[in-house]
């Protein structure tokens, strides 16, 4: 049962990380077919959101169980902290060492975080 609930939590956490990559890269190519530097800028931006996702699906969901309450809560802090950290580094390194489009690398960014909200809600009325 334990494995089981943890399992399905994992299950959909990743489930809206991969939701978040196949919106991002969708959009991007088509971006990449109007201008390279747009679809580039949007790609990145859309990478800001779904690689601390990811970390933090894998951190988060690394225990389960009563016996291990501790570590669960933990594992969901420390990911969730990971996520903070690595998003505002990422952005800090893009808009300190690139010269990519700040606007399209933001609405790369919302289209990410946009798509997880959105497929969280679609998971839940699907059941999954």
């Amino acid at each position: 049962m334990v494995q089981t609930l943890s399992s399905g939590g994992k299950k959909v956490a990743f489930k809206v990380v991969l939701y978040q990559f196949v919106a991002v890269v969708v959009v991007a190519t088509i971006t990449l077919a109007i201008k390279f530097n747009v679809g580039l800028s949007f790609f990145i931006g859309g990478m800001i959101n779904v690689v601390p996702a990811y970390v933090f699906a894998h951190k988060a969901f690394q225990y389960a169980g009563a016996r291990q309450a501790r570590q669960v809560v933990r594992a969901f802090y420390l990911g969730e902290a990971l996520k903070l950290v690595l998003t505002i580094v990422f952005f800090i390194v893009v808009f300190m060492f690139t010269t990519l489009n700040p606007k399209w690398i933001l609405f790369g960014y919302g289209v990410a975080l946009v798509t997880h909200w959105v497929s969280l809600v679609i998971l839940k009325n699907n059941n999954v």
